[in-house]
């Protein structure tokens, strides 16, 4: 009679656990439904109004950190909070953009910036499954993932400019919301091709990956530097879970899969923004440089197999990679680089060496510069190598050593 006692209790005792569980989610709900109705653009100055903003923030603190954690609420009902977050953090973006530069009063706008980080942080936690809840979720995850991706691509994350210079505290939590605008970019990209058994997701994937790139990049190019790093960073670990096996994949399996292919092409433009010397990407480096060889090097790793060592696709890739190399070494040249800037460049080289070799590398590259008027008047085999690219030499020497020792 103990065990079925015992059995019954803790039947129970999970039966309230999930009424309470409900009620919370009910609760949580109502109240985003609530400020969501509002509209962002209704939020004015006054107390109350400022006073409710404070017990939404409490709220979502809250949020961020249970809807990571199954046991708080069902796939269900997380996924709904999530698209409750979206509305709202959409309805900010665009009464921040109605607003322009106009704001000027510092706690308005902090008390702005440190709603949107809280609804930031509640969707990006929403973002998080475990693989058991994404084959729960199926295609309920696939879509909820989608509409985040389509919706902040679709949107720019923008605070208006005035006071953020003269403000550390409020310029620190708007670079906070720029980390996390693309942490939940990054997160639900990474969804989509998580998903493995749904071909729709991974195709979804591919036509938005070369747009989450590019508002990856948009907000390493935002006002507050301090965000920078970290965007960087998680743009890198981005290109690393995707292109590493599901795009390589694809490649591989099917030298006709034109969408993988305008995938590459695409993402692959993107980043050769930040080699334009005209822009701010060249105060970020030290940062974004090591992104752009992770991208090189995950698309060479793919074709290590030797069976791919012939294709076309082994052609079409060195094709990609060759003109981006040429920019990064007349990058290099430049006056206005620092030694910071160059070491990164050479990290870059010298990882593709390591990865493909002293001769193909050196079929990728020239060691003489094509802008040179004497090295273009001579016969190539006349010009053994021109001043400004004398640096490649001891890099191709240390690369392939470290190769050989390996």
């Amino acid at each position: 009679d103990i065990m079925p006692k015992k059995k019954n209790e803790e039947k129970e005792q999970e039966d309230q656990t999930g009424v309470v569980r409900h009620q919370i989610y009910e609760y949580a709900h109502a109240i985003l439904l609530q400020a969501n109705s509002s509209g962002g653009d209704k939020m004015e100055e006054e107390e109350d109004t400022q006073v409710d903003q404070v017990k939404l923030i409490h709220l979502l603190g809250f949020l961020s950190k249970a809807l990571c954690n199954a046991a708080c609420f069902s796939t269900s009902e997380r996924l709904s909070l999530g698209e409750d977050c979206v509305k709202l953090a959409l309805s900010q973006i665009t009464s921040m953009q109605k607003l322009g530069g106009s704001f000027t009063k510092v706690s308005n706008m902090l008390s702005k910036a440190m709603l949107m980080s809280a609804t930031l942080s509640s969707l990006h936690a929403s973002l998080e499954s475990s693989e058991g809840e994404q084959e729960e979720g199926g295609e309920q995850e696939r879509d909820f993932a989608a509409r985040v991706l389509a919706s902040l691509l679709q949107h720019k994350l923008q605070f208006p400019s005035s006071d953020a210079s003269t403000n550390n505290g409020q310029a620190a939590v708007m670079a906070e919301c720029y980390i996390l605008y693309g942490r939940c970019i990054v997160s639900s990209t990474e969804k989509l091709f998580s998903l493995a058994t749904s071909t729709k997701s991974v195709q979804i994937g591919i036509k938005l990956l070369p747009l989450s790139i590019s508002s990856l990049l948009q907000l390493v190019d935002s006002p507050y530097d301090m965000s920078a790093k970290t965007v960087s960073s998680e743009m890198t670990t981005l290109i690393r879970s995707v292109f590493s096996v599901p795009l390589s994949k694809m490649l591989l399996e099917s030298n006709n899969n034109s969408d993988a292919k305008d995938c590459i092409e695409k993402s692959l433009s993107a980043l050769q923004r930040i080699l334009v010397q005209s822009s701010h990407f060249k105060y970020h480096y030290e940062y974004l440089l090591p992104t752009l060889s992770s991208f090189l090097l995950v698309l060479l790793k793919s074709l290590k197999d030797k069976k791919h060592k012939d294709s076309k696709m082994h052609a079409q890739v060195k094709e990609w990679i060759a003109p981006t190399l040429e920019q990064l070494i007349q990058l290099h040249a430049s006056p206005t680089m620092d030694a910071s800037s160059k070491k990164s460049i050479e990290f870059v080289c010298s990882s593709v060496v390591e990865e493909v070799g002293c001769q193909e590398f050196l079929e990728m590259i020239s060691l003489y510069n094509p802008t040179d008027t004497a090295a273009l008047n001579a016969k190539k085999e006349d010009v053994v190598l021109s001043n400004d690219r004398a640096w490649i030499l001891p890099i191709i020497k240390s690369s392939s050593s470290l190769t050989l020792n390996i």
